[in-house]
């Protein structure tokens, strides 16, 4: 039997509920439903030239190359975001804007722009303030969508201001204007975004203002949101009047308390479904919420339950990691479907048919009651590890609003399916099975085909081992790493402890003043650009470099800010030279401190985590070490220190560290280089050779990938002989 929590039969109860399932309900005069990179930038860039105060923008990732209007040539140059946002600012002396972006793994470098914090420094207006955003448990990412112009204004969704986002609806394949900044040419991508203005579009002003507190330990100070605020869009509200809920996903980290309104919101949502269930979303992988669409499959009469995704991940590792992890939900669905009411598909359209088009929306529309919009995949850590931001809207039995969500319900099909809106309305009428119509369109050129799961078995059964890269709470380094060391016999010298303490907590403080204090604006990119500069004229230029790399590990200083400088000032050749030499110089003198310091004595100053990472880099060398700097859970020169204070020997150590850097430095060597010509000169000489780079640097992250896998199931097969011997 189904369990609605919330509602009766007839949806006259609320389904949102503040403080179970949304962080706010407040009233919105319009609301826009904007569905694919078109209509969302075009309003964007509108409600930006509109705005008097403030603008607020938060997201996982942000361009300043953006083009945003690609109606013609002159649209095309006039809608750059940088120049967009610079022109707001000149044009109006009392606007601020704010841009808090997270700040991203080494693993997305290749899919970014380099160095946006310098883009937005360098080239930006001086009321542009731009952050970007570590706040957040290791492993994390900062994936809200939010856009707020003078708390009246507001937007939301799936879509980040950045490269290969921008699409129509018609998804053509030779649209020459699907082209990325560099003028490569990128497949289909569909996703919907939401508007909203009043109360509804403050508080999302109000949830920025708490992440940039958060991010920066200052306060913004709010606007107030003004009714009748001018509406960025051409076209009529899609929904009028009526309250939007917020709800969120926020991990717990450093104090603050886990959020999982969104999770909470599907499984109502889903529990309380009569007729339907429509999603888009680019993953399924979340396990709670595979397990309540399963309880609803396997009864006698529940709803119908559709789901569009894409045909596979984008990228060699999200399509190696998230499809197999997909695979395992998506057979669970399949076998508690025992009345053939599930129906999974992905969009083809015309010379695409072997369905590539990327599908990166994130809806529910559940009957004709609610719709909810948003930035959260459906996978595990979207539920409870980054943080999320929702839109939703229910009909309350209002017949109004059931008008418009089924209306939008048919928009988002009939463009999958290459009819108009009022062939989909008709033919859903005359039998109520979204299913059946997607069937009976199934020999068109633009259709929804069955998602059929054929991923190898072996790496299926894998799915289990990758959770660091979807998991569904916050990773515990404790919990991460198993197989650990026997414990030591430990010693009693309190004196060497309190003075290894000490030595931790300057470390530590130098490192948080480098990132909140007065060094990190004392000490910055243009400062250590025109001392390298100074110094590159001298005989002894390669000795003050590496010295330079050697105190900036013995001072916490961020090792990417050295790299970055020595690439602007001795380009990439020698930035690799300088790079590799410098950092593993100054990895091996903290190496070697911990190594002073001893594995026990460490445990006892630097606690149970610490010593447990240490023992696990121990097991494995090599890949070990590696892994550790692919993918880092604690600071550079920490990590040092423990290894060195670790039985892992020192030639696994330099080896393993220079293959897990191998990434970052060439990237920030070779690419940046490169796109630095390719911006001061767009020569097609430079043009190519940042592509050349882009992909060299894409092999060898996949020969690091495939290395890696064959040494893991090396190191599996030696440990299982050993336990079995």
């Amino acid at each position: 039997m189904r369990s609605c929590p919330l509602q009766s039969e007839s949806y006259q109860e609320p389904l949102l509920v503040e403080g179970r399932n949304c962080w706010r309900k407040r009233e919105a005069d319009r609301i826009a439903f904007l569905v694919d990179g078109e209509s969302y930038f075009s309003a964007f860039a509108k409600a930006v030239e509109n705005a008097e105060r403030s603008i607020y923008i938060a997201g996982w990732d942000i361009d300043s190359r953006l083009t945003l209007r690609r109606d013609s040539e002159e649209s095309k140059e006039a809608s750059k975001l940088i120049d967009l946002l610079n022109r707001a600012a000149r044009k109006n002396p009392k606007l601020h804007i704010y841009i808090l972006v997270w700040d991203f793994s080494m693993v997305f470098m290749l899919d970014r722009e380099t160095f946006p914090l310098f883009r937005f420094g360098w080239n930006a207006h001086r009321r542009i303030h731009f952050v970007m955003d570590a706040e957040h448990p290791i492993g994390g990412s900062h994936h809200q969508k939010i856009v707020a112009m003078d708390d009246s204004i507001a937007f939301a969704g799936g879509l980040d201001l950045s490269r290969s986002r921008w699409d129509t609806s018609e998804h053509l394949m030779g649209d020459s204007r699907r082209v990325d900044d560099d003028g490569v040419k990128y497949l289909p991508f569909h996703d919907v975004h939401m508007a909203v203005d009043w109360q509804a579009a403050e508080s999302l002003a109000d949830l920025f203002r708490i992440r940039w507190e958060l991010a920066t330990g200052k306060k913004l100070p709010p606007i107030g949101a003004t009714r009748g605020y001018a509406w960025p869009i051409d076209a009529a509200p899609d929904i009028t009047s009526t309250d939007v809920a917020i709800a969120r996903t926020l991990p717990a980290f450093n104090g603050t308390e886990q959020m999982q309104e969104i999770l909470t919101l599907y499984k109502d949502a889903i529990a309380c479904a009569q007729n339907h269930i429509y999603i888009e979303n680019q993953y399924i992988t979340a396990h709670a919420v595979g397990d309540a669409i399963a309880e609803r499959l396997r009864e006698d009469y529940g709803p119908e339950i559709i789901i569009v995704a894409p045909h596979k991940s984008s990228g060699w590792l999200e399509e190696s990691i998230m499809d197999s992890r997909r695979a395992v939900v998506v057979k669970k669905l399949w076998q508690a479907d025992a009345h053939n009411r599930l129906g999974i598909y992905y969009p083809v359209v015309p010379g695409l048919e072997h369905g590539d088009m990327m599908v990166h929306s994130k809806v529910l529309i559940v009957d004709d009651n609610i719709v909810r919009i948003g930035s959260s995949n459906l996978s595990n850590r979207s539920m409870g590890y980054d943080t999320e931001c929702d839109l939703a809207v229910e009909s309350a039995g209002e017949d109004r609003i059931r008008k418009d969500i089924t209306g939008f319900r048919a928009r988002l099909l009939s463009e999958h399916l290459g009819i108009t809106p009022d062939e989909f309305r008709s033919k859903f009428a005359k039998g109520k099975s979204i299913k059946r119509i997607i069937e009976s369109l199934q020999n068109k050129t633009r259709t929804l085909r069955p998602l059929k799961i054929d991923i190898p078995e072996w790496l299926e059964n894998l799915s289990p081992t990758f959770s660091i890269i979807d998991p569904e709470q916050t990773i515990d380094p404790s919990k991460f790493i198993d197989n650990l060391a026997q414990d030591e016999a430990t010693g009693s010298d309190s004196r060497r402890y309190i003075k290894i303490g000490a030595v931790l907590l300057i470390l530590l403080g130098l490192g948080a003043a480098w990132k909140w204090g007065p060094l990190g604006d004392w000490i910055t990119l243009e400062t250590l650009t025109q001392i390298a500069s100074h110094l590159k004229q001298s005989p002894l230029a390669p000795a003050y470099v590496l010295g330079g790399y050697v105190l900036g590990g013995l001072v916490m200083f961020p090792l990417t800010l050295l790299i970055v400088t020595t690439a602007i000032v001795f380009g990439p050749f020698w930035t690799i030279i300088y790079g590799f030499s410098g950092t593993l110089l100054s990895a091996s003198i903290n190496y070697n401190i911990g190594r002073k310091l001893g594995r026990q004595t460490l445990r006892k100053i630097a606690g149970g985590k610490l010593n447990k990472i240490s023992k696990w880099l121990a097991k494995d060398g090599i890949v070990s070490v590696a892994s550790i700097r692919l993918i880092p859970i604690a600071p550079f020169q920490i990590v040092n220190l423990i290894m060195g204070a670790s039985h892992i020997k020192y030639r696994d150590f330099v080896i393993g560290t220079a293959i897990g850097l191998i990434p970052g430095i060439f990237g920030i060597a070779l690419f940046a280089d490169s796109a630095l010509s390719a911006v001061q000169n767009p020569s097609w000489r430079n043009i190519g050779l940042s592509v050349a780079v882009f992909a060299g640097l894409i092999g060898l992250s996949y020969g690091i990938n495939r290395y890696f896998g064959r040494k893991s199931k090396e190191s599996e097969g030696e440990h299982e002989a050993r336990s079995r011997a």
